[in-house]
């Protein structure tokens, strides 16, 4: 089954909760979803709910989805002149990576990314300064 995403907006963030089982060709289609939904709303950041989905992200993918992260979020800058979205993923593992490294591919690339493995601190950094 392919990732099902579903949508909640909250007080400043866009919710996007990704269940199921997944390919890594899956992501690339579910991340220019949950982008087009936030593009969308008038919200400061988006929260991606991961402690939900399944399968396996080798290294390699990990890097290729912080690339996709980092494109979304340019995109989004250019055409709203200069939004930079803050972008929270939250979830455990094995997506969750311990070293991190989608977070360290994406704000490499200037993206607001961070990756928690708590709902209540991915919120507290979305709501922050």
């Amino acid at each position: 089954m392919p990732i099902q995403l579903e949508f909640t907006p909250q007080p400043g963030y866009l919710y996007a909760r990704a269940t199921g089982d997944f390919q890594s060709h899956d992501l690339a289609p579910a991340l220019a979803t949950i982008f087009d939904e936030y593009a969308r709303a008038t919200l400061r950041g988006v929260l991606i709910d991961v402690f939900d989905l399944h399968g396996d992200l080798p290294t390699m993918e990990r890097y290729k989805v912080g690339v996709l992260y980092a494109d979304h979020a340019r995109k989004i800058a250019v055409e709203q002149a200069g939004r930079r979205p803050r972008i929270a993923i939250v979830g455990q593992p094995p997506l969750y990576d311990p070293q991190r490294f989608v977070e360290t591919v994406a704000t490499n690339r200037g993206v607001a990314l961070r990756v928690f493995t708590d709902l209540g601190a991915a919120t507290a950094w979305l709501e922050g300064d």
